[in-house]
């Protein structure tokens, strides 16, 4: 999957570098590029409207890449899922074309666009549909393979989380050294983690230096790190997701539309800010048992007069208009799996 998204999204990045030449006034390869009607052409694209399908095809290279966990700052995982769904119809279309003068059901045929129109953008056209609908049908930042301490490729992993069962390799009765053996000695490190208010507690980390592969485990025998009792999720987007669809990155409002209505966290600006503390009988409440998730807005929201009608230790609802406005994004995940 990473090496097919990369070469879409390398081709959708050199399609948007070429219109930018065009806009700038490069002649090479223009002359054959819009659709012609008896030897003529149907329209005369001008250099906005040729920046403007360069900003689309860089925008959909960007998604790709998002949608695999890859680029230096990834798309939240509902954008890259629903922008690369969008860009593969929008090359199906292509591809199909206007039943006149583009695509394989053209019948305009004697032009110069129509001989490079099917030897050329029609199948490629074809191509950048048929792989961006593998990548956006396939799991959300699906990893790359993972490689053991001696460098040997191991299949690529589960990243499902059962809440009370397992996450991946990780079951209730496993311990250390059966993490060591599915994700290598490397990836697998102590740590002490985080529980809030300045507490920390013996734990093992895994994949400590990538972010979205990262989960921090707590263990109920911490001698021998086995038996672990709880995981941690923490950032802004991760591989490892809930059987409910969620992970970090999920907003309130999609949290309010899997759960069936509003529900109550706390507010924001402490250690347990942003807490979910009552799913209102909703749906997720029987879905996410032993999981506790936390949402926040993000640094640029602070310091806003919305952020601070919901702060300190009280609980608001996920309705009310500041939470509505903010839609808070869950930061932080943990799962308890007793």
């Amino acid at each position: 999957m990473i090496t097919l998204a990369v070469l879409v999204a390398t081709t959708l990045a050199g399609l948007s570098c070429v219109h930018v030449y065009w806009a700038a006034g490069g002649r090479w390869g223009h002359g054959a590029t819009v659709p012609e009607r008896q030897g003529r052409p149907s329209f005369r694209p001008g250099r906005v409207a040729t920046l403007f399908v360069a900003g689309l095809l860089g925008t959909a290279s960007v998604l790709v890449l998002g949608r695999v966990g890859l680029g230096p700052a990834a798309p939240p995982i509902t954008l890259t899922r629903l922008g690369t769904w969008l860009v593969a119809a929008a090359f199906w279309l292509r591809a199909v074309g206007d039943f006149r003068l583009v695509g394989v059901f053209r019948r305009e045929r004697g032009t110069r666009f129509a001989r490079w129109d099917r030897r050329i953008y029609t199948p490629l056209a074809f191509a950048l549909a048929l792989g961006t609908t593998v990548i956006a049908a396939g799991t959300a930042a699906a990893p790359a393979l993972l490689a053991g301490s001696s460098g040997s490729s191991r299949a690529e992993p589960d990243w499902l989380i059962v809440p009370g069962q397992r996450a991946g390799a990780i079951h209730r009765t496993s311990d250390e050294a059966q993490r060591v053996e599915a994700y290598g000695r490397g990836a697998v490190q102590p740590i002490r983690v985080e529980l809030g208010e300045g507490e920390t507690a013996p734990g093992t980390v895994l994949f400590a230096g990538d972010s979205l592969r990262r989960v921090e485990v707590l263990w109920h025998d911490t001698v021998a790190h086995a038996h672990p009792a709880r995981l941690v999720l923490r950032g802004r987007q991760s591989h490892w997701h809930l059987t409910a669809g969620i992970s970090l990155g999920t907003s309130l409002r999609e949290l309010e539309q899997r759960n069936g209505r509003a529900f109550t966290l706390t507010g924001f600006g402490w250690d347990y800010g942003g807490a979910i503390v009552n799913w209102a009988e909703g749906a997720l409440a029987a879905q996410l048992p032993g999981v506790q998730l936390y949402l926040d807005p993000g640094p640029a929201q602070y310091s806003t007069p919305t952020y601070h009608e919901v702060l300190g230790d009280r609980d608001y609802s996920s309705g009310s208009p500041a939470m509505q406005a903010l839609d808070p994004q869950v930061y932080q995940i943990f799962v308890d799996l007793e």
